[in-house]
């Protein structure tokens, strides 16, 4: 699977307050691969969320990126969350991808 870099563009959808999941705003992300079909559940209820396109990310890489813009929005995550999935995602309305940018 390719790497793609992302940069949060757009407050994401998902179950944290609005206020931690604003800290995403900006970061920039190493995404797996092209978007594709996501099918997500929610990280506190479970319960399963509507189909849409997105890029999957690392949830460990990307918590450590959250954690240098908000050390407060990561903890949120990691005091919250019991069992951090593999991968976070976000909507292709939600990020843009980096081309050739240093």
């Amino acid at each position: 699977m390719s790497q793609k870099l992302v940069r949060v563009i757009k407050i994401p959808r998902g179950e944290a307050p609005k206020q931690v999941r604003r800290q995403w705003v900006g970061a920039i992300l190493d995404a797996t691969g092209p978007a594709h079909p996501l099918w997500e559940s929610g990280l506190l209820t479970h319960e399963d969320m509507p189909e849409r396109t997105g890029y999957s990310v690392p949830s460990g890489a990307a918590l450590q990126v959250l954690g240098e813009r908000s050390p407060a929005a990561a903890d949120w995550f990691k005091e919250n969350i019991r069992r951090m999935p593999p991968y976070l995602t976000f909507g292709a309305d939600e990020v843009e991808e980096i081309h050739n940018e240093v």
